[in-house]
């Protein structure tokens, strides 16, 4: 099981992803004065965001064992299926 993420985030910059609220709070309130310093364009916005629900992308190995996508005539190389996470319980 992954853990919670939280996400610092202006259409200004990159995301940030932290694994702790604490570093991302802290960067939460630096992206703050930068903007501040930097930016000139008013109503621009930081958010701090907690992860609820995320899913990744991966390789379905038990689906593998049994075929291939090319043994079954497609032109990719492996199956693949979602594994998600969720934090709202």
């Amino acid at each position: 099981m992954s853990k919670k993420q939280w996400i610092v985030y202006s259409p200004q910059v990159d995301l940030y992803y932290f694994d702790n609220y604490e570093d991302a709070l802290k960067e939460y309130e630096d992206l703050k004065e930068y903007i501040m310093s930097e930016c000139d364009e008013l109503n621009t916005q930081v958010h701090l965001l907690e992860t609820v629900k995320f899913a990744t992308f991966v390789m379905d190995e038990e689906k593998m064992k049994v075929t291939t996508p090319k043994e079954e005539g497609y032109d990719f190389d492996f199956w693949a299926k979602w594994e998600e996470e969720d934090f709202t319980s």
